[in-house]
């Protein structure tokens, strides 16, 4: 057999390194929890605003009357008659949603309105017909894609700086 053999000073401890990276990398929740709190405040900033980029859709003009006849919500504001689903927004208690995963994280609402509020229905009940128009409110806008990417990179470089790199 030929063979040639080459040893390469401090190559083990720097192999070592990138494999003390990879395990820092398992868990990537610290950084999932900041993202997931940018999400929720986007969402709950797209109610405050009544939808973002564009503003949704006015209510109707029996919307309107239908909320004044009452006197417990008489603020026509659009989806805010309660503010129910805006609270519910990544939080559990509210009725919203939050799982923080090592490798993932999920916020948003599990209140029953919400699908159809965020995409738009017609109504099968009191008005019969009535289309609803979709008003999006769990969506990133583009700033918070740019804050979400710039805290992944500091956690990267953060790990790479913990493991010696």
């Amino acid at each position: 057999m030929v063979g040639l053999e080459v040893e390469i000073p401090g190559l083990t401890a720097e192999l070592g390194k990138l494999d003390q990276l990879s395990d820092g990398l398992d868990d990537m929740s610290p950084f999932l929890k900041n993202a997931g709190q940018i999400l929720i405040t986007s969402s709950q900033q797209n109610f405050i605003e009544g939808g973002r980029p564009e503003k949704w859709a006015p209510l109707s003009d029996v919307t309107i009357a239908l909320r004044r006849k009452g006197d417990k919500y008489n603020d026509p504001q659009v989806m805010r008659d309660t503010n129910l689903m805006l609270a519910s927004i990544g939080s559990p208690t509210q009725g919203g949603v939050y799982r923080l995963m090592p490798d993932s994280i999920t916020v948003g609402t599990a209140l029953e309105k919400a699908e159809p509020l965020h995409f738009g229905f017609v109504t099968s009940g009191f008005i019969k017909g009535k289309k609803v128009p979709a008003r999006k409110f769990i969506l990133a806008q583009d700033e918070d894609k740019v804050r979400i990417y710039d805290i992944a990179v500091e956690f990267v470089d953060d790990s790479i700086e913990e493991a010696g790199l």
